[in-house]
């Protein structure tokens, strides 16, 4: 199991984004522990029955939300499809797991005296934090997205933002306009 593990790891270390391939180190980490603390040698060994315990121990133990439980499923159902394709193993192992059902996010609507109590509070206080809030909602872009532009990603005259590919979520260099309001 580690070496197809350690394989695994090298191959999507250089396909995939830093913070993506953070994530996947992230959730293999219990499952390393879970491999040592069974004696698990061999990818045959880890079968349904290890899937199922190794989730719910994560689950409970971890003190995994059901949002969390349900991406690193995502995650482990790829992992072992890419087991499959390699022809290290002949089944997901994960496939038949389902996903928890997640809760509606409650949200909670800011009256316009809360609003304009909090503008009026960050345009005192943190100018630049308004104009990164502002850029959020107003653009839509993405907060890691925002920290990552340059002066020279801003066309003032246009009205636009250039968000440049190696800094976008889905790697593609994109245009966005700055609103009038």
């Amino acid at each position: 199991i580690k070496d197809v593990l350690k394989y695994y790891t090298r191959i999507k270390q250089s396909e995939l984004k830093t913070t993506t391939f953070e994530f996947y180190m992230k959730c293999l980490k219990p499952f390393w522990k879970y491999i040592e603390n069974n004696g698990l040698t061999y990818l045959s060994d880890f079968n349904e029955k290890h899937a199922n315990l190794f989730l719910d121990d994560c689950y409970l133990v971890l003190d995994w939300g059901n949002v969390h439980y349900n991406k690193v499923l995502g995650f482990y159902k790829s992992l072992w499809n890419f087991f499959v394709r390699k022809t290290f193993c002949d089944k997901n192992v994960f496939q038949r797991i389902n996903r928890k059902k997640e809760a509606v996010k409650k949200r909670k609507i800011i009256d316009d005296y809360w609003l304009e109590t909090v503008f009026e509070h960050i345009t005192q206080l943190d100018p630049w934090y308004l104009l990164y809030t502002g850029l959020c909602f107003y653009t839509f872009i993405r907060p890691k997205e925002i920290t990552g532009l340059r002066f020279r990603d801003f066309n003032l005259q246009l009205r636009t933002i250039t968000i440049p590919w190696h800094i976008s979520k889905n790697g593609k260099t994109q245009t966005v306009t700055i609103p009038n309001t």
